[in-house]
C-alpha cells in the first residue's frame, strides 16, 4: 500500500493462492465501503505480478468468475528492466560473493548508486589486491574511496551478511521482499512514482 505496507503468502497451489488474491481484495473493497465513497474505490489500485502469461490466464479467468474487473498486461523485456536486473544480481550476489558482474550491478544500482569514481577505485583496488570485487566492497575504507562511498559498502555488506543468513531459514521470495525494502526499493520506487505524478 502507499505506507510501504506488504504481505507475502506462500499457499501450496495457484488456485488457492487465486482464492487468497481474490478474498483479499473483497476484504478491502468492503473495508472501503465503510470508510470511504465506494465510487472512489478503483481496481487499478490493485496490481497482480505473475511470472509467467500462463499463471495470469489463469488468475485472470478467476477473477472474471468472481466478478472482478481486471485489465490484463503483458510485459515483453520484464527481465530486461533495470530494477528487476539489479534485484537478480543481488540474488546472484547472495549466492556467490566472487559473481564480479552481479556486485558490480549492484552498486550501480538506483538504490545503492556507488559513484564512477567509487566503482572505478574499488576495481582497481580489488586488482591490485588480487581479491574480488565483494571482497574490495568489504575492506572499502582502505581502497581510497569517498565517505559516502564507504557508508554505503558498509550498507551493503550488512545487507548481504543479514540476508544470507537469512536464506538458511526462509524461502527466497521473503528474502527477496525484504531486501527490496531494507535496501529501499520500495520507497525509491514510491518516490519515483510521486515525482512523476
Amino acid at each position: 500500500d502507499i505506507n510501504g505496507n506488504y504481505e507475502v503468502w506462500h499457499e501450496a497451489s495457484l488456485e488457492k493462492e487465486v482464492t487468497r488474491i481474490i478474498e483479499k481484495i473483497k476484504e478491502l473493497k468492503s473495508n472501503w465501503a465503510k470508510t470511504k465513497c465506494e465510487n472512489d474505490f478503483k481496481y487499478a489500485d490493485f496490481a497482480i505480478l505473475t511470472r509467467t502469461n500462463a499463471m495470469a490466464q489463469k488468475i485472470c479467468a478467476s477473477l472474471a468468475r468472481a466478478g472482478l474487473d481486471y485489465r490484463f498486461l503483458a510485459s515483453r523485456g520484464f527481465y530486461q528492466k533495470p530494477i528487476i536486473i539489479e534485484a537478480l544480481s543481488y540474488l546472484r550476489l547472495l549466492d556467490n560473493f566472487h559473481e564480479h558482474s552481479a556486485v558490480y550491478k549492484v552498486l550501480r544500482s538506483a538504490v545503492f548508486d556507488f559513484s564512477e569514481d567509487d566503482i572505478s577505485l574499488l576495481t582497481e583496488f580489488a586488482k591490485k589486491k588480487t581479491m574480488s570485487l565483494y571482497e574490495a566492497v568489504k575492506n572499502a575504507s582502505f581502497s581510497g574511496i569517498s565517505p559516502e562511498g564507504i557508508k554505503k559498502a558498509q550498507t551493503l555488506i550488512g545487507l548481504v551478511q543479514k540476508h544470507r543468513d537469512l536464506l538458511k531459514r526462509s524461502f527466497v521470495s521473503e528474502v527477496f521482499t525484504i531486501f527490496l525494502d531494507e535496501a529501499g526499493y520500495f520507497k525509491w520506487l514510491l518516490e519515483s512514482t510521486l515525482r512523476l505524478e
